[in-house]
């Protein structure tokens, strides 16, 4: 929890409906008095973001954007380093074709699921940095002009749209929706224009190919899991799911004609070498994916694959841990 304009923070250790612990925070190096009403305001309405590993905090007060180290076993915040990524530069058009350029700060950030990456979000553009960068602000690589937003025919409309809050989805993509704006990250641990990022006004009807209203709320990290090894896992649960192996392999439907879906369980879900490895029936290879941290869900797409059976094996260092099969059938049409 922010308190004073981002200036401390108070970490709540919760078990249950009761609270164990408060920790406060005083981050050094912004001064309250320095702060402008636009920065203030600005402050009040952003969103804390964290890291998927759940040890890094992103924040902002107008241009002064911080990251911060949280430290899961004791509940302390420290300050790392305060960047200064500016504005985002929105042009507006007005009637008779006049145009009017507004500076506004980025509205909203999110990591990427290894923490490398930081994405941000204005009425100007959607940016991307390399938080291992040793000038993090100077690393900055536009991904994108302006978000136009869309009506509900995915129709262009002169007014911005689509720069609300990301999320991180099941799949390792980041989304960003808003009503019938999607956008979509599709490899948000790859640098630069490799992250793959796709604009819904530049990319109709939407990167999502659906014209309902969507947005994209934030969610605990579930998947998280305790710290392992440490000292300060003193909250435990008799709360157990039965049945549920370390490692589990799901594919559905099952038989299919069309895509797969395919579910893992994992029992640390920050790894970066679990990966899907299918094969046919004469054990030759015909596709892999790598998961990205954090992600459990994968799509297979079977239509280039004849009908058959095919294995599926779930390897982890280099290990297959699970393995499961999936019937592809095609549909008979008469002629």
């Amino acid at each position: 929890m922010r308190k004073h304009n981002g200036l401390q923070y108070k970490s709540i250790l919760l078990s249950r409906d009761s609270v164990v612990e408060e920790i406060n925070s005083i981050i050094p190096g912004l001064n309250i008095s320095e702060l402008s009403f636009q920065d203030s305001a600005w402050a009040a309405t952003s969103l804390l973001n964290c890291s998927l590993s759940g040890d890094k905090l992103i924040d902002y007060i107008g241009s002064n954007t911080k990251l911060m180290d949280f430290d899961r076993c004791t509940g302390s915040i420290t300050l790392i380093d305060t960047f200064h990524f500016g504005y985002s530069k929105a042009v507006k058009y007005n009637a008779g074709g006049d145009s009017t350029e507004y500076l506004l700060p980025y509205e909203d950030y999110i990591f990427s699921p290894s923490g490398r990456f930081l994405y941000g979000v204005g009425r100007g553009d959607f940016s991307q940095w390399d938080l291992e960068s040793t000038d993090v602000t100077n690393s900055k690589v536009k991904l994108s002009g302006p978000s136009i937003a869309l009506d509900i025919d995915q129709t262009p409309l002169s007014v911005f749209g689509g720069w609300t809050a990301f999320s991180q989805g099941p799949d390792g993509k980041i989304y960003n929706l808003f009503r019938h704006n999607h956008n979509v990250i599709n490899y948000p641990d790859e640098k630069g224009l490799a992250c793959d990022f796709c604009l819904a006004s530049d990319n109709l009807p939407s990167c999502l190919d659906v014209p309902f209203y969507l947005y994209s709320g934030y969610y605990p990290n579930y998947r998280l899991g305790a710290l392992t090894g440490s000292g300060c896992d003193t909250i435990s649960t008799s709360i157990s799911t039965p049945g549920v192996s370390r490692f589990e392999l799901i594919p559905y439907p099952n038989p299919t004609s069309g895509p797969v879906q395919v579910e893992i369980t994992l029992p640390d879900y920050g790894r970066q070498d679990t990966e899907l490895v299918i094969h046919d029936a004469l054990g030759r290879e015909v596709h892999r994916h790598r998961y990205p941290p954090y992600a459990y869900l994968y799509t297979w797409d079977t239509s280039n694959v004849p009908s058959g059976t095919y294995v599926l094996q779930l390897v982890s260092d280099l290990q297959t841990v699970a393995t499961n099969r999936v019937v592809v059938m095609r549909e008979w049409r008469w002629y």
